[in-house]
């Protein structure tokens, strides 16, 4: 994907929902960022996978549990 479809797609999803806006939880540590989410919600669009079976696709979602 071109690094500004990429861009216009991170900048809809972090507008829209604020899922994708990183946070810190309650020790103050930094949640992933932005792209690391916007970049697993897309391999799971492009795989068709539902978010329980990613993890063996995509390491990044046992993070976010």
């Amino acid at each position: 994907m071109p690094p500004v479809v990429f861009d216009k797609v991170l900048d809809g999803a972090v507008q829209s929902d604020d899922y994708f806006v990183q946070k810190y939880n309650a020790l103050g540590v930094r949640g992933l960022f932005p792209h690391q989410k916007v970049t697993a919600a897309l391999r799971m669009f492009c795989y068709g996978v539902a978010a329980c079976n990613g993890p063996t696709l995509c390491p990044l979602l046992r993070l976010t549990r």
